[in-house]
């Protein structure tokens, strides 16, 4: 096997995806790098490789499944014989992603102990599993995160992960959730009520009351299960969120912990002097919302604007001049699983939440993460110098607030250092 070759029909940026991977094997390869990480030694391991294979085209010229076998002797003695189904997404005509099925059982029984000696991995990798649950009789959707090796008889740390207003699980939220699983916690990124995939009307509502105590239903929810213990479970919030984490924490003393990044805190006052620059002004968007909350109590139907747009001042986030791009970039958060839509009924209870009220009424640790250049930093430092218990700030200010979301550096510090922190 020609494995210089065998990189040439992969995009740099390529994923190796394994649902069925065993315990001590990765799940998920990203980069080529990975995949080369994954495949270099198997020369050196196996004697040759066989693999009669049916190939089926579908209709996307794109997009081609093929059902294989390996035939594989291995230099150690034996055979690694294997089943497969593969399904190939291109991209210029390299593999963009590769979703292999393969029996995880008779790659588990050929290997054994060997298993990553064999395939050059010590997988760091985190799981991840649909669920979900109930919160006010509405069924909320999240990605469980589970770390390498996980083992339901033991009992792991545990951490409720929540990004930006108007954000979905698949964004921010559960970058952070995926990072602190490799971390060794049971992370939960989920969909507040109104987004993504959870239940609830209006959609992209966005209300600081609801969603806290959507994230009390998912602490009820984490402690159900039999590995999470109950004495280690804390909350790690970005942006917005940190606010309606922050009275959470206050109100439910079962959130032993809470890391707060990035954290947009606001009071109404200072909503104003920010959206009094907004066409309509402070006042008026209150008006348009509460006008838009009469009309949906009345007919059903609510009226939107664009979330962010570089382009249209009246958006809840203007963003001109690609100042931050991440809603708007594909490539960043403008993911399929995001709309940018805000219901206008919002405005209301965005703009008159005071997101720093509760850092007097919170009794457990607290670990502040921000930089002079996120947002709001003097809304941060009030939050901080109002809290009475155990309290950690660390300024970070080689990043700015979006880079905090995405960017591999400040997102790979801030997890470290929280992650660090929690286990302490």
């Amino acid at each position: 096997m020609d494995i210089k070759r065998f990189l040439n029909v992969w995009q740099q940026d390529a994923q190796q995806i394994m649902p069925l991977s065993p315990a001590n094997f990765p799940k998920v390869l990203t980069g080529k790098e990975a995949i080369y990480n994954q495949y270099k030694s198997l020369p050196g391991n196996f004697t040759s490789m066989r693999f009669p294979r049916e190939i089926y085209p579908t209709s996307n010229p794109d997009v081609v499944i093929v059902k294989y076998a390996g035939i594989i002797p291995l230099k150690s003695g034996g055979t690694y014989n294997n089943n497969y189904v593969g399904i190939f997404e291109l991209k210029n005509g390299k593999i963009s992603t590769f979703t292999e099925y393969f029996d995880p059982v008779i790659l588990s029984e050929t290997f054994g102990m060997q298993l990553e000696s064999n395939f050059n991995v010590k997988t760091t990798e985190a799981s991840v599993e649909k669920v979900s649950f109930i919160s006010e009789g509405l069924i909320l959707k999240g990605n469980l995160y589970l770390p390498a090796g996980f083992d339901a008889s033991k009992q792991y740390p545990a951490v409720i992960v929540t990004g930006s207003w108007t954000s979905v699980k698949e964004q921010m939220a559960g970058l952070y959730a995926q990072k602190l699983a490799q971390q060794g916690f049971v992370a939960l990124a989920f969909d507040f009520r109104y987004w993504g995939e959870s239940e609830g009307q209006p959609r992209q509502y966005e209300n600081p009351e609801a969603k806290t105590i959507d994230i009390k239903n998912a602490a009820t929810y984490l402690l159900s299960l039999p590995y999470v213990n109950s004495n280690e479970l804390s909350g790690l919030s970005i942006c917005a969120s940190a606010g309606y984490m922050a009275k959470a924490v206050s109100e439910d003393t079962r959130i032993k912990k809470l890391v707060t990044v990035a954290g947009w805190l606001h009071t109404p006052l200072v909503a104003k002097m920010i959206y009094d620059n907004w066409p309509d002004k402070y006042e008026g968007l209150i008006a348009k919302g509460n006008a838009a909350a009469e009309k949906f109590r009345k007919t059903g139907t609510t009226d939107y604007v664009v979330a962010c747009s570089d382009t249209n001042p009246n958006a809840a986030m203007y963003v001109p001049n690609g100042i931050f791009p991440y809603y708007i970039d594909p490539a960043l958060g403008a993911i399929p699983e995001y709309t940018n839509n805000f219901a206008l009924m919002s405005w209301p209870k965005w703009l008159q939440y005071d997101a720093i009220a509760s850092s007097h009424n919170i009794s457990q640790p607290v670990y502040m993460i921000h930089s002079e250049k996120a947002a709001l930093p003097d809304g941060a430092r009030q939050f901080y110098s109002n809290l009475k218990g155990s309290k950690k700030t660390e300024w970070i200010n080689e990043y700015s607030q979006m880079e905090f979301y995405y960017k591999e550096d400040a997102v790979n510090t801030a997890v470290t250092k929280a992650a660090e922190w929690l286990k302490s």
